[in-house]
Parts: structure tokens; C-alpha cells; sequence
């Protein structure tokens, strides 16, 4: 085999590896430059909300510089094959994805309250309209930088190769790795010594299986729109409306905490989701297969026409 061939593929196009590791590159750099300039313009963004939240679009810009530099240097490739060009970002994409963000999150924390496995706790007085506009400010950049890492361009050269079920698998398990860096995830219990490994393997198999959840709404609506607007409702409303910990963690901004009430599990872990929340439960799971079986006949319906690999 050729130098050239370690390169690039039988149509003289640069190999799936390469341009991942490129596009990794490019958002590492990007991300240290955009960072070092918050830093530099603001102070450090750990300090308050609005530091925080500038901190998320910080992540964004550097994310679409990242994704603007590969599209212009090694794919020559457009906006719309990614899922983000106009034609994706129709507002019925955004509402197709928050409603089921939204309902697929709340059915199953509905169904376990009505079941007593959830409770209410009360919690110290304040503003739950407040705490519900910082989550939103919070949340929906954040959203957007997560699926931009791995629902975008990754998520398209992955699936040239593979079909979109290797690239939502293996950007999902990747997806996971990354979270089990959260407050009680994998990582972070074993470094404190309170490591449990079924505890572990549930939450990393759930948010395995979100991710692949947002996979498929970008694959069956076609927008990456939807699959951030599905993140960001399903974060929103369970930790913005119904005070739930959001993947492990209880406490989103250092300082802020949920007012009014919480919602605290009061059955099995392995149905409420224990530590990591009500997202790690098997409910949330069992909505989630739910959510894309009904996706898919929504794809079916409007694209009859259309194969998906």
C-alpha cells in the first residue's frame, strides 16, 4: 500500500479517520483560542451564570469555526449535509423536537411520580420562574455544542463509512464516555472512591441509548435543528420545570440551587435512575425506543420515498 492510499480511498478522497482527526484539530484549536479570549475579555466564566452561559456559546462559536474550516478545507462540502442548511432550520423542525424532547422525558417521570417511586421534597424558597429562565439560558447552548460534537460533522463521515446505525452507535458510546465525567458518573465515583459498577454500567448505557435517541431524530427529520431542540427540552424540563439532577448532577450552577421543591427518587434505581436521575431510569429508556419507533413512521409519512442507511 501507497503513501498516498494510507490517505486517501479508491476515489482519491481523504480516508474517514483522517478527517475526523482533522476536524478534531480544528475544534481543539478553535476551542483553546475562543476560550483564552473569554478568559481574556470577561474574567474567569466560572464565577456566575452569566459567565457560564457565556462560556456555552464560547463552546458554540468554537465548534462552528471548527465545522466552517472543515467544510471549507476538506470535504467542500455544504451547511445542508450536515443537517443545519435553511431548509433544516423550518420551525417545524424545532417544534418536532421539543415536544418530543419534552414528552419523552416527562411521560416516564410522570408515570413514576403517579407510582410513588418519585417524590416531592421541599427545598429552600426562591424563584422556580427564575431557576427555569437560568436552565433555559443555560441549556440551550449547551444543547447545541453536544450535538454539534457529535451529531455533526463527525456523525457525517462516520455514516458515509458505516451507515448512520455505526455512526449513532459509536458517537453515542462516545457521547457516554464523555458524561461519566458529570458528578456521579463513572470517573468521577472512582476517583472518589464511591465507584459502583452496576450504578455505572445503567447510566452509561442510558445516556448511550440518548444519544442514539438524538441520532435518530436527526436521521428521521433530516435537521440537526430537531435533534437540538430535542436535547435542549428534554435537559429543560427535567431540571428547569420539574427539578430532576440532569445526568448526575443536582446542581447545575455552583450557588444555584433548585428552589421551591425537588424531585427525589423513592423506588429502585434501576427504574428511577438513582444518583444519576430519572433520564437513567428504565422508563426513560423504554420512552426513549418508544420516541423513535414513532419517529420512524413520522419519516415514513412524510418521506415515503426517501431510504435511510
Amino acid at each position: 500500500m501507497t503513501k498516498s492510499r494510507l490517505l486517501y480511498d479508491a476515489n482519491d478522497r481523504l480516508r474517514t479517520i483522517w478527517r475526523v482527526l482533522a476536524f478534531i484539530a480544528f475544534t481543539i484549536v478553535s476551542f483553546v483560542v475562543s476560550v483564552n479570549v473569554l478568559v481574556l475579555l470577561y474574567g474567569d466564566p466560572r464565577n456566575d451564570v452569566l459567565g457560564l452561559v457565556l462560556y456555552q456559546w464560547t463552546v458554540v462559536a468554537a465548534l462552528v469555526l471548527a465545522h466552517l474550516v472543515t467544510l471549507r478545507t476538506i470535504d467542500k462540502r455544504s451547511w445542508s449535509d450536515l443537517g443545519l442548511g435553511s431548509e433544516q432550520a423550518r420551525p417545524r423542525y424545532a417544534l418536532l423536537g421539543i415536544v418530543v424532547g419534552m414528552l419523552a422525558i416527562a411521560l416516564p417521570m410522570a408515570l413514576m411520580y403517579a407510582l410513588s417511586w418519585l417524590r416531592i421534597r421541599p427545598a429552600p424558597d426562591g424563584s422556580s420562574v427564575d431557576f427555569a429562565l437560568i436552565m433555559l439560558a443555560l441549556f440551550i447552548p449547551a444543547a447545541f455544542h453536544e450535538e454539534l460534537a457529535f451529531r455533526g460533522y463527525i456523525f457525517r463521515v462516520l455514516r458515509e463509512s458505516w451507515g448512520w446505525v455505526g455512526a449513532a452507535v459509536v458517537t453515542s458510546v462516545v457521547f457516554a464516555a464523555f458524561h461519566s465525567f458529570n458528578p456521579n458518573g463513572c470517573y468521577t465515583t472512582w476517583r472518589a472512591g464511591s465507584f459502583d459498577l452496576q450504578t455505572c454500567a445503567q447510566s452509561m448505557l442510558l445516556v448511550t441509548l440518548a444519544g442514539i435517541f438524538l441520532a435518530a431524530v436527526l436521521i428521521y427529520t433530516g435537521s440537526l435543528y430537531a435533534a437540538w431542540a430535542a436535547h435542549f427540552a428534554w435537559n429543560w424540563m427535567m431540571t428547569g420545570v420539574l427539578h430532576a439532577p440532569v445526568s448526575g448532577q443536582a446542581e447545575i450552577v455552583p450557588g444555584v440551587t433548585m428552589p421551591d421543591f425537588l424531585m427525589v427518587e423513592n423506588g429502585p434505581d434501576v427504574v428511577t435512575g438513582g444518583p444519576w436521575g430519572p433520564e437513567g431510569g428504565l422508563l426513560a429508556a423504554l420512552s426513549m425506543v418508544v420516541a423513535m419507533l414513532l419517529l420512524r413512521r413520522y419519516a415514513r409519512h412524510v418521506h415515503p420515498e426517501e431510504p435511510r442507511r
